[in-house]
């Protein structure tokens, strides 16, 4: 059965690209701070974790965007929300994996 929320999620993994290019940007950020914390500006630092706060904020809003079309769509999401949920876990991970890096530098 055609409808227009069906059109729309067979477009979805192009919005949902979004949710790995925050990955990405953790990973990098997390191995900056991993290879020259101890040289960094404190300012820096909190200005890294800064950022990884903010990625992470929109990861949340997205998986809460989730669940709206799952409310919407009533139907099991196709894993999406898995996928969204693991990429929160992930990015969570990073930013206390650099927020002990960063308290580390900032400490020595």
């Amino acid at each position: 059965m055609y409808t227009q929320f069906a059109e729309l999620m067979q477009y979805y993994h192009l919005d949902f690209a979004i949710y790995y290019l925050t990955v990405a940007a953790m990973l990098l950020n997390s191995l900056k701070i991993a290879r020259y914390g101890r040289g960094m500006d404190k300012r820096a630092l909190c200005f890294d974790l800064a950022v990884g706060a903010v990625l992470l904020a929109g990861v949340v809003c997205g998986l809460v965007f989730q669940g709206v079309l799952l409310d919407i769509a009533q139907s099991p999401g196709d894993g999406w929300l898995a996928k969204a949920v693991l990429v929160l876990a992930a990015d969570a991970a990073m930013l206390l994996f650099q927020a002990c890096l960063a308290w580390r530098a900032a400490h020595k």
